[in-house]
């Protein structure tokens, strides 16, 4: 059965979110501020790996979930979120939720998180925060809304499944 993927919608987002680390950066960005690779690494808790980092960040920037911004030739550059990746950010305070949940001595020394599950009107503000942050426009609450249509092929569906496969190799 080589080859046969499945259609379902939490299997393709596992594929492209369910390693170790994708989501844990994606939180440094989103909840910590950092955008360089230096930062990105110092800022991780659970000690990833500068190789583990690089390769994550290409994978993150490949599905377009993050940008780079170019540095001179010889130094790192910096990263910022995509809309696609301020779209996860309840995706992210829904896991902090199922974590205190599941483990709830992380609740008190997860403070950050703490007030904001199922208030939909503050994700959506601090999503719009973060849009601001990175350069991209505001949203009208679109965390709110639901969307009327599916939302408009990835950049890795585009490029096919095979793509995918090849980038998380690397």
């Amino acid at each position: 059965m080589e080859g046969k993927r499945s259609s379902c919608p939490i299997n393709r987002g596992v594929e492209f979110l369910g390693d170790r680390w994708s989501l844990l950066i994606l939180r440094d960005m989103a909840f910590v501020g950092s955008h360089g690779f230096r930062e990105l690494l110092a800022s991780s808790q659970e000690g990833i790996s500068p190789s583990t980092l690089s390769a994550r960040l290409k994978s993150l920037e490949w599905s377009g979930l993050v940008s780079k911004i170019g540095a001179p030739r010889g130094h790192q550059g910096s990263y910022t979120l995509t809309e696609e990746g301020i779209q996860l950010v309840p995706l992210l305070f829904e896991l902090a939720h199922i974590g205190s949940m599941l483990d709830p001595t992380t609740r008190s020394t997860e403070p950050r998180f703490q007030g904001w599950y199922g208030d939909a009107e503050k994700i959506a503000a601090y999503m719009d925060e973060l849009r601001e942050r990175e350069g991209l426009t505001p949203s009208t609450n679109a965390a709110v809304e639901s969307p009327q249509e599916p939302p408009p092929t990835s950049r890795m569906e585009r490029q096919g499944s095979r793509d995918l496969d090849r980038a998380r190799e690397k």
